[in-house]
This record gives structure tokens, C-alpha cells and sequence, in this order.
């Protein structure tokens, strides 16, 4: 066998670093058949974590670029989630103060909102129902984008684009980078009811096939921009997972990234983390959809039974005052 043959082979089967193999049958027919099953593990592996992080953003180019930042911590477990968020309204041109806001997801219970105020630093409750609505773009925007990247595409369960009737896999490449395969997977996506189009995700198969990078497009009615993620991870040493220390999304007006101060996926955050009595506030349970009357009803009679006990007091204090002693006439 030739020299030249040798190496036409070695370059066609990417025994080099970074050399591109070419789209083939078998790597698409490996992809139907693992990736889904490892999307289902990789979801399994993150039911449950916590962890902080600084949240950026950088807009504008050059002398007019601006950088927004927030403080971030969130919790998971199952369907329960929890976000807290501490940022300076002063970032926004506002009055210099620190503004806390927590958002809370307890599916058997409710969901929650509270929050500070430039004028009160003390939270209060803005929001409590059964409309998970906003707790889920908050969610998204804050953790969901960055701590569950390694299956996630801005925030969407791949699984769940897969299991639309519009993704088709058009092309499916490989690569050899250092010592480790990335599959890059191209594909076709339209789905009626979301914003992500088609678009690309390479993965590393041997690293429970998490993602490393994607690009996607967005619909016409954001202007077909083109997003682009990159997601850097670092072995958890008590479950040798690879766990995200930095999520950076390139957008068409600037760049948001997530650096990661800490994450682990134990012990698993307890139930009572994710209920109102855990910021000081009554545990009740609200009977509508929203629910946000019930509570300041619940906090009223509170009041109302407190205000009604003290005139009470006062009146026996009085009364007892009025009482003749005793060897008096």
C-alpha cells in the first residue's frame, strides 16, 4: 500500500485534530438512535442543582458599549424551580439601589413573584397564582439558557424540537478535536408556535453527547437574526459530571453570557425551599389563577385580628383600671 494511499486514508477517517470527516449514513443513523435516549439521561442528571453566577450583557460596540450585569442564583428540583435575582438599578439610569426579585415554581402548589423597590428595599409579593407564564420566561432568560445548555438551544429542550412534526436532520458531520469526536448536527426546523428556526448543534457523543456550541435562526418576526451559543464545562468532582462554568450567547445586539461562581447537583434543595414561608411570608395556598388577592385577604385579616386584639387589650387595661380596689369605698 502507498505512501499516498496511507495518507488519504488517515485524512479521510480524521486521525488529525480538527479535520472535518464528511457527512455519512451511519453518523446519521448514530444520531436517531443515541442522541435521543442520551437527551432523555442528560435531562435526568439535571432535575435537580443549584448554583450562583454572574448574568452579563454587553450592547453597543466600541466608545457607546454598555455592560449589564446581574447577580443569580436558582434551584431545581423536578417541576420545582426557584430564581433569585440582585441587580443595581442604577445600571439603568435609574436611582442608585439594589433591587432583589425572586421567582418561584411549585406546580402541586403555586407560583410566586416577589420583589424589592427603589424605594423599599423589603420584598413583597407581586405575583402568586397558578399561571406559570412568567415564572417560565424568567426561568428561561436567566437559567435555563445557561445552566441546562448541554441539552438546551437557547433555552428549548432539544428533545422537545426533535419531537416536533417540522425538525428533519439534514446533514450529520464529524470531527476530531485534541482526543475527543464532536458530531456537528445541521437540521431543518418550523414550528408554528416559537421563534427558533433552523439552524446547527455540535456535540461531544463521549461527554453524554452535551452540547458545545449552536447556531440557530430566528423567525421573520425577529428579523431572521441568527443566534449563536457557546457553552464551557468543568468535571463536578463529587459526580464526575461535566457541569457548565460559562455560557456565552452571541446575539445580533451584543452578548449575554453566564459565568458560573458555583454549581453542583447535590444534595438536592429541599421542598420547603420552594414555598412563601421560606422568605418569611404566609404558606398559603391560592384558589384562583392568579391568587394575588387572596394572599393580601389572607395578610389583611391578619391585620384586621391584630388591630381588633389590641383595641381589646385596651379596653380590659381600661376597664380594670375603672375596678374599685379592694378597702376602697
Amino acid at each position: 500500500m502507498s505512501a499516498s494511499f496511507l495518507l488519504v486514508i488517515s485524512l479521510t477517517t480524521g486521525l488529525g485534530g480538527g479535520i472535518v470527516l464528511g457527512d455519512d449514513r451511519s453518523l446519521m443513523d448514530r444520531v436517531r438512535l443515541e442522541y435521543p435516549q442520551a437527551l432523555v439521561k442528560l435531562e435526568d442528571i439535571f432535575s435537580t442543582m443549584r448554583g450562583k453566577g454572574v448574568l452579563t450583557r454587553k450592547l453597543g460596540s466600541g466608545n457607546d458599549e454598555k455592560t449589564l450585569h446581574w447577580d443569580v442564583e436558582f434551584a431545581k428540583r423536578g417541576d420545582m424551580a426557584l430564581v433569585r435575582r440582585t441587580w443595581n438599578a442604577k445600571q439603568f439610569s435609574e436611582e442608585q439601589a439594589v433591587i432583589k426579585d425572586v421567582y418561584c415554581k411549585n406546580l402541586d402548589r403555586y407560583v410566586f413573584s416577589l420583589s424589592s423597590a427603589v424605594d423599599n428595599p423589603n420584598l413583597s409579593v407581586t405575583r402568586l397564582g397558578h399561571d406559570v407564564q412568567d415564572f417560565d420566561f424568567c426561568y428561561g432568560v436567566y437559567v435555563k439558557r445557561h445552566a441546562e445548555a448541554a441539552y438546551c438551544v437557547f433555552g428549548l429542550p432539544v428533545r422537545r424540537m426533535m419531537e416536533d412534526a417540522s425538525f428533519k436532520i439534514t446533514k450529520v458531520s464529524s470531527r476530531v478535536e485534541g482526543d475527543r469526536e464532536l458530531l456537528r448536527i445541521d437540521y431543518d426546523y418550523h414550528p408554528k408556535d416559537l421563534i427558533l428556526r433552523s439552524g446547527w448543534l455540535e456535540v461531544c457523543p463521549s461527554d453524554r453527547w452535551r452540547i458545545q456550541e449552536y447556531e440557530t435562526q430566528l423567525s421573520a418576526e425577529m428579523k431572521g437574526r441568527t443566534i449563536k451559543g457557546v457553552v464551557e464545562y468543568q468535571k463536578d468532582q463529587k459526580t464526575g459530571e461535566n457541569l457548565p462554568v460559562r455560557s456565552k450567547i452571541d446575539m445580533t445586539d451584543g452578548i449575554i453570557a453566564f459565568d458560573f461562581q458555583t454549581f453542583s447537583l447535590t444534595p438536592a434543595p429541599e421542598e420547603e425551599e420552594f414555598t412563601l414561608a421560606a422568605f418569611g411570608f404566609p404558606d398559603v395556598e391560592p384558589s384562583g389563577a392568579e391568587g394575588t388577592s387572596n394572599l393580601l385577604g389572607f395578610v389583611g385579616a391578619g391585620v384586621l385580628l391584630l388591630v381588633v386584639a389590641a383595641i381589646l387589650k385596651a379596653l380590659a387595661s381600661r376597664a380594670q383600671q375603672r375596678r374599685p380596689r379592694a378597702g376602697e369605698s
